[in-house]
């Protein structure tokens, strides 16, 4: 195995729902009054629910909770998703990024491992001068952003393009997700994986660490 490919939200820097407090907090709003559950509380999310179940994209989900979010605090964006992905991670780098993640970066770029990442939406949910802003996508060689390649994870193209830009086999990859059909669909391509879970941060690392020792 030569290469780690990370997916960045949810696994490299954190979920909109552990961002949500923050913003809550920032625009005076009750702890809890976005709504926003996700992965962390599913039975308190019926978008999540029918994310889960494959009725809605990672962007439909996006998009319908943040058209709801705008209408409760009265604002009217023609790029809801982009306003609402703005708003929650308005914050510094630290707080944005997992430091956990970061040490493992370090811990495998010391083994001499490649460390690169593939995401669906970076520029299509933040601004260039965002992405500019968090130094640690530098660490990744390459960073591969699906926002514009016309298909996105958990499409076997995606994976097939990951390939061919990093030209190695699937077998000297280990994919790192937060979403299920992601991983179940890289497992599909014979890519080897690791679900990452937010709500057990430090069990995924582990996963990772001794996936990568086998």
């Amino acid at each position: 195995m030569r290469i780690v490919l990370f997916d960045l939200g949810g696994v490299v820097i954190r979920t909109p729902f552990e961002m949500a407090p923050d913003l809550e907090s920032r625009r005076g709003l009750a702890p809890g009054a976005l709504r926003l559950h996700g992965t962390f509380a599913p039975e308190r999310d019926e978008l999540w629910q029918r994310r889960a179940a494959g009725d809605l994209t990672e962007r439909r989900y996006w998009h319908e909770q943040a058209v709801r979010i705008g209408s409760e605090v009265d604002v009217a964006s023609p790029d809801p998703s982009r306003w609402l992905m703005d708003e929650l991670y308005d914050a510094p780098e630290d707080r944005i990024v997992r430091p956990e993640v970061v040490t493992l970066i370090d811990e495998l770029e010391e083994r001499g491992l490649t460390i690169a990442a593939l995401t669906n939406d970076l520029s299509r949910f933040h601004s260039a001068g965002w992405i500019e802003r968090m130094s640690v996508f530098a660490r990744f060689d390459p960073l591969i952003d699906l926002s514009d390649f016309g298909t996105f994870k958990p499409d076997p193209a995606a994976y097939r393009h990951a390939l061919e830009v990093l030209d190695v086999a699937p077998e000297s990859l280990l994919f790192v997700d937060d979403q299920r059909d992601n991983v179940v669909a890289a497992r599909d391509f014979g890519i080897p994986t690791v679900e990452f879970d937010a709500t057990e941060v430090g069990a995924s690392i582990e996963q990772i660490a001794a996936t990568i020792e086998r």
